[in-house]
This record gives C-alpha cells, sequence and structure tokens, in this order.
C-alpha cells in the first residue's frame, strides 16, 4: 500500500465536524481566564490607605518619595516620546539659520544692550511666543530652536548672533523663523524706548536640507537618560519590604483609576483570550489525530492505496446539515436512501454478470459502525435474490473467518473518520490468501 497523500480538504471538515468539542473547549477556556481576571481586577482595588496602614510613618514617606519620582519620570517620558526631536529623521532635517549683528557706538553700553538680547532670547517669553504663534508645544521649541553668539563685544563692538531653527518640515522651520524676526523687531523697538541706542540688522537668512547628527545624539541622551531613571525606580522597589510592596502597586493602581469600562475591556480580553486558547488546543489534538491516525477518509484514492475500486460513498443520515452540504458542494448530494440503492444496483449488476450466488460484506468494526448500512445494502439485495452475509473483523474472530470461507467474493464497507488504513489493508491481504476476491469498497460518511 502505498502512502496516502494529506488532504487539506478532508483535514478541515474532520475538524469541522468535532465543530461541539471545540465549542465545549472555548466555553472552558473562556471561563477559566474570565474567573482569572476578576479575581486578579479583585486584588488589585485594594485601595492605599488600607495597604499602607501597617507602615511607619518613615516607611510610607520613602514608598511615597519612589511613587512621586516615577509620575515625575511618565510624565517626562510621555513627553518625550511625543516630542518632535524623538520622532525626527537626523538624514531628512530641513535647517534654517537666521544671523544677526548687533551693533553700539558707545562700549560702555555694549553689555548691556548683549545682556538684554541673551535675556530676550533665553527665557520662557521667548520660547512662549513662538508657540503662540505657531502652535508648537514650549517643549518642542526648545529643541528646535537653538541660539548661538560669536565675536561678542570684540573691537567694532558687535556681537554676531546665530538662530539655528530644525524642522523635519521646512514650511514650519520657515515659519517659526519669521515668527523670530517679528519677536527681535519688537524687543529692538522695546529696547530702544529704554535709552540702549544700538542697530540690530540681518546679515543671513538661510533653508537647506541635510543630515544633523546632533538629533541622533541627543535622542541617545534620552533614552539613557529614561533608562538610568528606570533603574533607579527598579533598585528602589527591589528594596521594599512586602508590606511597603503592596503600598506601592496600590498607589500605582489608585493613580491609574481603572473605570468600569476599562475593566469589562480587560475581562471581555481576557475571556477572548480564553476562547482562543480553547480552540488552538482543540485544533492542534484534532490536526495531530488526522496526522498520525491514518484513518480513511472520503476523497482517498481507493485504487491507488489498496488495489481495488470504489463501489461507492453512502451518505451519512446527517446529509442535509450544513457542513455535509458544504463538503460535497459541487456535487450532486444524495440522500441516505438513494446512495444505498445506487449502491446495491451496482454490486447486483457485478454479482448477476458473473453469475455469483453469495458475498460478503467485510469491514472493520461493522457491526459497531456500520450495521444498519450493512442491513440495508442486503435488504434491496435480498429482492433481487442476492445472498449476502455480514462478516466482522474476520482477523479477530474464528466465527468471521467461517463465515468468509463460506462467500465467493467481498465487498469492503468501512466508515471515513473511523477506519484505520492500515488495517483495511491487512483485511484485504487477508481475504486473498484464503483465494477470495475483493470486488470493491464501499465508504459511509
Amino acid at each position: 500500500m502505498k502512502e496516502a497523500e494529506i488532504s487539506i480538504k478532508g483535514l478541515f471538515f474532520y475538524i469541522l465536524k468535532h465543530w461541539k468539542s471545540i465549542m465545549l473547549a472555548m466555553l472552558i477556556g473562556a471561563v477559566a481566564l474570565g474567573v482569572f481576571s476578576a479575581e486578579r481586577s479583585a486584588k488589585s482595588t485594594v485601595s492605599s490607605e488600607e495597604a499602607g496602614a501597617s507602615l511607619t510613618d518613615s516607611e510610607r514617606a520613602y514608598v511615597e518619595s519612589v511613587y512621586d519620582y516615577l509620575n515625575e519620570l511618565r510624565a517626562v517620558n510621555e513627553t518625550r516620546r511625543e516630542s518632535r526631536i524623538m520622532n525626527m529623521d537626523l538624514e531628512n532635517v530641513f535647517k534654517t539659520e537666521l544671523t544677526y549683528m548687533i551693533s553700539v557706538d558707545d562700549s560702555e553700553n555694549m553689555e548691556g544692550v548683549e545682556q538684554a538680547y541673551k535675556h530676550y532670547l533665553s527665557g520662557t517669553e521667548f520660547l512662549g511666543y513662538i508657540s503662540r504663534e505657531t502652535g508648537i508645544d514650549i517643549i518642542d521649541i526648545s529643541d528646535l530652536v537653538n541660539i548661538s553668539y560669536e565675536n561678542s563685544r570684540d573691537a567694532a563692538c558687535n556681537t554676531v548672533v546665530k538662530i539655528m531653527i530644525i524642522s523635519a518640515d521646512k514650511s514650519e522651520a520657515e515659519k517659526m523663523a519669521q515668527v523670530i524676526k517679528t519677536y527681535l523687531n519688537e524687543k529692538n523697538d522695546e529696547l530702544f524706548q529704554s535709552g540702549y541706542q544700538h542697530e540690530i540688522s540681518e546679515i543671513g537668512d538661510s533653508t537647506y536640507q541635510g543630515t544633523d547628527l546632533t538629533i541622533k545624539n541627543r535622542q541617545l541622551q534620552y533614552l539613557q537618560e529614561v533608562q538610568s531613571r528606570n533603574k533607579t525606580i527598579m533598585d528602589a522597589e527591589k528594596a521594599f519590604k512586602d508590606a511597603q510592596k503592596t503600598y506601592y502597586d496600590s498607589l500605582v493602581n489608585d493613580s491609574e483609576e481603572i473605570s468600569d469600562l476599562a475593566r469589562i475591556k480587560q475581562f471581555a480580553k481576557y475571556i477572548s483570550l480564553g476562547m482562543f486558547m480553547g480552540a488552538f488546543v482543540m485544533f492542534g489534538i484534532y490536526f495531530l489525530t488526522y496526522i498520525l491516525a491514518n484513518r480513511l477518509d472520503e476523497d482517498d484514492d481507493v485504487e491507488g492505496l489498496f488495489g481495488t475500486y470504489l463501489i461507492g460513498i453512502i451518505t451519512g443520515k446527517d446529509y442535509s446539515k450544513a457542513i455535509n452540504k458544504l463538503r460535497h458542494i459541487g456535487k450532486k448530494l444524495l440522500e441516505y436512501d438513494e446512495s444505498v440503492r445506487l449502491v446495491s444496483t451496482k454490486i447486483k449488476m457485478t454479482v448477476q454478470k458473473e453469475g455469483i450466488t453469495k458475498i460478503g460484506i467485510l469491514g472493520c468494526g461493522i457491526n459497531k459502525y456500520n450495521e444498519k448500512v450493512a442491513n440495508d445494502i442486503i435488504a434491496a439485495l435480498a429482492k433481487d435474490g442476492v445472498d449476502v452475509v455480514i462478516i466482522d473483523e474476520p482477523t479477530c474472530d474464528s466465527s468471521s473467518v467461517e463465515k468468509l470461507l463460506e462467500v465467493e467474493r467481498v465487498i469492503f464497507l468501512e466508515k471515513a473518520g473511523v477506519a484505520y488504513r492500515t488495517e483495511i489493508q491487512r483485511e484485504m491481504e487477508m481475504v486473498k490468501k484464503y483465494g477470495i476476491k475483493v470486488d470493491g469498497l464501499i465508504i459511509s460518511e
């Protein structure tokens, strides 16, 4: 017997026909993980007041200081994670560089003018002004705008101010540059009104696209800071006593304020996971069973596997069910009685053609799985005077061997998904050893 090929279609319907056990496994999985979720949620609802009741003032203060540090880190992480500098591609950066010359006739006023502009360009007023005019977060502005001073207070009483603006978007960089120009014009007028005689002139304005390695350095620096802070928190958590750990966890849970809707979503997530795991386990079991059991399938190449021809397939009693209809899509689906008559007619034609008076219907566990099918075929053939006997597993029963020796031909009747191919082959070889011809195979669903 040659090796049977694995039928994807057969595997699919083998698993599908066990849908009830799969649904049961999904239900069990859903209940199990649902209970786990409920218990987990109940444990997490311990209030911080209850958890901290057994701690001394110093122990409680230490836990709260770690918790405060954790909140600060979360806020910084959230801000930084969404910041423009952390999401910027260092190889695709637009830079706008503004260069200004501040000139003062009187060297005695130089220091005052210079300090005034340094104050104007370094404070929160400057960052806030750009943020209001552009809609960019003030923290992002501090990352995107850099100020430097060159030739400070040279012999000619001149100071060069360079303002570097970076952005992932060219129009945004140019817009920030325009806002800064307006801001400096306003501050220039304000300084004049304060009595500081000076001149500020724009001597450079260029926008270009290029690579900025400093962005990568700043991103790495931020990540290192996060790792360092996380390590600090982890070290502090490891040093907690059990009671401190419980109090700390309760503070974290209280701060998260898990809503009823969030708890329901979490519960639903665990139920869905349980259903998936239950179905996955059953799929795995039935997959391995189908592959390793080597059972007879309706789509098997009977002639290639057993050296005999397929007489027909007896439609199962559930022929009207959706699964069976789906399996036979594209084919004419016979009812049970019709399939029995068709098979009986084929047998009758063979018997009459060769002048045979007595045949046997043989199968693995025929009295257990196919007794009704066998009796219905016998009843149909009896009308035409054909003598048929049932022979059940002659390899295990001596009385079945005696029945086998009384017949002239044998027809095998096997149930798909139940009979093993190796057992069928072994019984066919035994029949042939007794000099009895096998006239075909009938498969029942």
